[in-house]
Parts: C-alpha cells; structure tokens; sequence
C-alpha cells in the first residue's frame, strides 16, 4: 500500500524474458522466495510460460506447497500448482542441492535472504558472472535482501560478503 506497483502481466513478462536472457547464457537464475504464497506463485509463472526450463525448488516452500495442494478449495488454481509443483525437481538432499546449482532456475526460501537455502546457493553461485538473482519480494529494512540492493552486499554465514552478480527485482 501506498504506491503504485508495476502492471502484475508486464513484470511476469519482464521476468521471464530475463530468466530466458540468463539461461541463454549459460547461467543459473536464483530466486529467494517466500515459502507461502510468492514461491507458489513464480513456480506456476515459470511453468505457464513458453520456456523450456530445468526449475529446482528447495526450502519450506515445499511443505507448504503440499498442505496447500491438501486443501485445494481453498486455492484459486489447483490445476495449475500441482502441475507446476509436480514438474519442479524437488530438493531434499545434499546430492540435490549440489545438483540445482546446474539447474536453469532455482526458487527457494528465504525471500529477504535472511537464511535458509538461497544463502546456501547465493555463496555458491556468486562466483560465476553468467548467474542472477532475482528479487521478487518485499526487502524490508535491515534485511539481506536490502543490503544486497543497496550495498550489493549481505551477510552469509556471519561474514558482510560482496555479491557481484546481476541483481533484478520484481
């Protein structure tokens, strides 16, 4: 509330032609989402769009996705979550954390990069220029999220460490 956000339609556009734009060059796209309602969200963008994408979902998002997928009538498209959930690969391992960081998009908890996986992955992809992250969330004050925005900066594992990668938000 009080201002006025971008057209929903041109910024799902917006971030799946720069998804496209990444992977086409070889990168991987991280997206630190929130485990309910945001992560759902860009799963079924990506899944509902033309691309032919290798998408990794880790985090409590998963948990959430499938209580959600329990009560289906309370969601607007449950058609739609469960195929995009059910053509997301699943992270549950250590092996397949290992094995997302080749993934074309990786989706997972914490959307203000305040823990969780995406710190995990962001440590990781930090070091190839050809990878992003896309902001697609609030980045409340004080939050990695923010730093990173505004400092391109944040701290992981206890360290202020310097991410020099392409950063979008959405």
């Amino acid at each position: 509330g009080g201002r006025n956000h971008p057209d929903r339609i041109e910024e799902e556009q917006r971030l799946l032609r720069r998804v496209e734009s990444v992977v086409e060059g070889g990168g991987t796209v991280l997206i630190p989402s929130f485990a309910m309602g945001r992560g759902q969200d860009v799963l079924m963008i990506l899944q509902d769009s033309d691309l032919d994408l290798d998408i990794h979902y880790d985090g409590m998002g998963k948990i959430l996705t499938r209580l959600m997928l329990d009560h289906p009538e309370g969601l607007k498209d449950p058609e739609g979550l469960e195929r995009a959930f059910g053509a997301a690969r699943k992270v549950s391992s250590k092996s397949d954390r290992k094995k997302a960081l080749e993934a074309d998009v990786i989706v997972s908890t914490s959307g203000m990069l305040e823990g969780g996986p995406s710190i995990w992955y962001l440590n990781r992809l930090r070091h190839d220029s050809r990878n992003s992250v896309f902001l697609t969330g609030y980045q409340a004050e004080g939050t990695g999220g923010r730093r990173l925005l505004d400092q391109g900066r944040l701290p992981i594992f206890g360290s202020m460490t310097p991410i020099e990668l392409p950063i979008d938000r959405f």
